[in-house]
């Protein structure tokens, strides 16, 4: 199949391969990605929050909205440092999942990652940010009961436990005609 001309003419041009260029990155699709950070304390014991702005599931893991063209782990780091005083050291990725929180759903991507907390066990984290009201360290046993079933799941894969099954993706009926 032969191209029209137009598409020459925007490769041969650069002004017109520039307004392309423009024009493809307005009509490109845009989803908001996240990183999460489930913490663990030297005695094992993982750092959960009280959010401020999910009434919908207040107990959550550390974390929120990367910055354009931020990689996920500085990200995540960042994070971190803006909301809690604790030192941490990344460790790994964990996972990623629909960030379904908010009044649009599914809002966003969010990528899971371990950190590993350096201060002593027993530490209080005191929060540096209005969004969060309270930390406290639980096991990984009542994290997976208090938080939303993708960041019980990353918790699940911090502490080398084995996921829980997914459930599957509820999707519209394809038209097949």
């Amino acid at each position: 199949m032969r191209r029209p001309p137009v598409f020459r003419w925007i490769r041969n041009v650069p002004l017109l391969r520039t307004l392309a260029e423009v024009a493809a990155g307005l009509l490109a699709s845009r989803q908001p990605v996240g990183a999460t950070a489930v913490i663990v304390g030297p005695d094992g014991l993982v750092l959960v929050a009280l959010h401020r702005t999910r009434p919908s599931a207040p107990w959550g893991l550390p974390g929120g909205w990367l910055h354009r063209g931020e990689l996920p782990e500085d990200g995540v780091l960042r994070e971190v440092a803006e909301e809690l005083d604790v030192p941490v050291t990344l460790e790994r990725y964990l996972c990623s999942y629909a960030h379904w929180n908010g009044r649009f759903r599914p809002r966003g991507l969010s990528l899971a990652f371990r950190l590993r907390s350096t201060a002593p066990p027993g530490t209080q984290v005191t929060p540096r940010s209005w969004e969060i009201a309270v930390t406290r360290w639980v096991t990984g046993a009542q994290a997976t009961a208090m938080l939303a079933p993708d960041e019980a799941r990353a918790v699940r894969l911090a502490l080398g436990s084995p996921p829980a099954p997914a459930e599957p993706l509820e999707t519209p009926e394809r038209d097949r005609t």
